[in-house]
């Protein structure tokens, strides 16, 4: 439709999930920080629990649904890699 939406939007797809998130999730927030920045929503295939990050922050996961399909067109800048290695 061509809409631009009024903030940037952050569409991190990681590899390792299942395994913890080492190489993944943790890995970007630890050594990218950046990426995240002014960013206050998340969305995410977990829920039905709370957690606590530190003693201002409580996250309340809400899951909605798994596995469905989404088409969408990205236009992206970077480096290419592959989804199950990190890039050097």
């Amino acid at each position: 439709t061509g809409r631009k939406p009024p903030r940037d939007i952050v569409l991190a797809f990681v590899a390792d999930e299942e395994a913890g998130g080492t190489y993944g999730a943790r890995y970007l927030v630890d050594k990218h920080p950046g990426l995240f920045e002014g960013v206050n929503e998340a969305i995410s295939e977990v829920g039905g629990f709370s957690f606590t990050v530190n003693e201002k922050l409580r996250l309340y996961l809400v899951e909605t649904a798994q596995k469905g399909m989404h088409w969408m067109k990205l236009t992206v800048d970077g480096t290419a890699g592959h989804g199950s290695m990190i890039h050097k």
